[in-house]
């Protein structure tokens, strides 16, 4: 299997050194964590390095050079862009684009090696491939859809890999191996990560990393032995994973076959270990079941559209976020907002939920687990014959799943929660006992300090039940808590039932009077 790595020209005396000791100098003078310039000087040096001419033994010499300080960055990029909301700002997206500019220039810089060599060496493709790997992981932390260049490197890799006896190889029993990096290609290829909320994502792609073992890579499958967890690879196309019972291809030995059963085996039994939070009090992120169940509904394809959906392109006022979810709904609702452009719209919509696309959205705004509010622009909350009453007619939903397109654009998914809620002010009630409240309900004694939160009261069905529910700040409060909450002159004592979810982003109560 031919590898594609760049076309390469003979150095001169301008050009980048072909030598170890002139690398080793020139890397020298360089600070690549301290300094961006630097860093990017290190990328222009390995760039330059892999367009050139060079023997294979000083060529092997030159990217020793380059490892150590390869590592460093990546660590350090990696810090800087992992785990933020979207669209990344300015400084975020360079460092995301510098660091898979990095790991794709590593991967090229191995490929030449094993291109070069008459007889390929198990470390040179073992370390492509992991590059290749990394750099899909960077991909997924950036809510991306893997490239196809990248699928179809990787597949390369593997026949060559595979051709010369070297998938199994490994340095040292703590290192995966060549088949253990592109086992995890295919798994990220098929997650579908872009449901998996920023502070579970880390924690999902290394449950995945724990499942390459599970993964079993076969030729010469009979298609009457194929289930609908298995999938088919065609390495001579390059294409990315398809299920196995869709494929047309009749070429046999282009075609590889893996199942994803031991995997969703896997997260059945992780799941039911793990143990829920009842109370919605914060703790250390683990992996949680929620994040289980979605990675095993996008392995096994067993998601179904519900409802038809309604093609639209129509401008929607869009807000992110309870704290201001909650203060745009709580204040002034019955005044007509002044005119306003925005760049949210509705791509499509059903009974369940909607799509909604921003070509220039504002950094750091949107991750999934949001709690978002959808309104119709210049038209108040509440109508002329709605103001007697204390519910707000608007769409209240949280964004599912997130597409980064290009620097700003963004494209997501949300599901519905409420058309109706009633947005409130909360306080601690300090009623000593049961009887007080009975006997003062709406006049609860409050300790004068007493700070009210903004919170959200809906209906919503849980287990096929409707319950009263309530939206809260994340963590700052728990199961039991006795709240008095008010809209204007009204106000109600309530109790705080069972946790139903607590992301990080707010959390959700069963409600009953208190």
């Amino acid at each position: 299997m031919q590898l594609t790595v760049p076309h390469r020209t003979v150095a001169d005396t301008g050009s980048f050194p072909v030598n170890p000791d002139g690398v080793a100098a020139w890397l020298k003078d360089l600070r690549p964590l301290e300094a961006e310039s630097d860093a990017r000087e290190v990328y222009r040096g390995l760039k330059h390095s892999n367009r050139l001419h060079n023997d294979v033994d000083q060529r092997r010499a030159v990217l020793s050079c380059f490892i150590p300080v390869l590592r460093e960055l990546h660590v350090h990029l990696s810090e800087l862009s992992h785990a933020q909301p979207l669209p990344l700002t300015r400084e975020f997206s360079r460092s995301a684009r510098l660091r898979d500019a990095l790991l794709r220039e590593e991967a090229f810089a191995f490929k030449i090696l094993l291109s070069d060599s008459k007889e390929p060496l198990a470390d040179d493709a073992r370390r492509a491939m992991q590059a290749l790997a990394r750099q899909a992981e960077s991909v997924a932390h950036a809510y991306r859809r893997i490239p196809d260049a990248l699928i179809q490197d990787a597949h390369q890799l593997y026949a060559l890999a595979e051709e010369h006896l070297l998938l199994s190889s490994r340095q040292g029993s703590e290192l995966l191996s060549l088949q253990d990096h592109y086992r995890f290609i295919l798994l990220v290829s098929v997650a579908d990560l872009t449901q998996q909320r920023v502070r579970q994502l880390q924690l999902v792609l290394d449950f995945l990393r724990t499942c390459v073992a599970d993964v079993y890579i076969e030729k010469g499958r009979e298609k009457t032995t194929l289930q609908s967890t298995d999938y088919a690879i065609n390495l001579r196309q390059g294409s990315r994973p398809e299920p196995a019972l869709s494929l047309l291809s009749d070429v046999a030995d282009q075609i590889r076959w893996f199942s994803i059963a031991p995997v969703l085996y896997r997260i059945d039994k992780y799941s039911s270990r793990i143990r829920p939070n009842p109370t919605g009090v914060l703790g250390n992120d683990v992996l949680e079941r929620q994040s289980l169940a979605r990675l095993h509904v996008a392995l096994s394809r067993t998601r179904h559209r519900r409802s038809c959906r309604q093609i639209l392109h129509e401008p929607r006022r869009v807000v992110f976020g309870h704290k201001e979810v909650c203060a745009h709904l709580l204040y002034r609702p019955d005044e007509t907002p002044a005119p306003e452009e925005t760049t949210w719209n509705i791509i499509n919509q059903s009974s369940q939920g909607m799509c909604l696309a921003s070509a220039q959205c504002r950094a750091g705004l949107v991750q999934v687990g949001e709690l978002i509010s959808v309104t119709e622009l210049n038209k108040p909350l509440r109508g002329p014959d709605e103001r007697e009453s204390s519910k707000i007619n608007a769409l209240l939903g949280v964004v599912r799943w997130v597409h980064a397109r290009g620097t700003e654009g963004i494209c997501m998914g949300v599901e519905y929660l409420a058309t109706s809620l009633l947005p409130v002010n909360v306080t601690r009630n300090t009623l000593i006992n049961r009887h007080d409240i009975d006997q003062m309900a709406a006049d609860a004694v409050q300790e004068p300090e007493s700070v009210g939160e903004n919170a959200l009261i809906i209906a919503c069905k849980v287990q096929r039940t409707v319950m009263q529910t309530i939206l809260m700040p994340s963590y700052l409060y728990q199961s039991g808590d006795r709240l008095l909450a008010s809209q204007g002159d009204r106000s109600r004592q309530v109790q705080l039932r069972k946790c139903l979810q607590a992301n990080g982003l707010f959390s959700q109560f069963s409600l009953t009077d208190g």
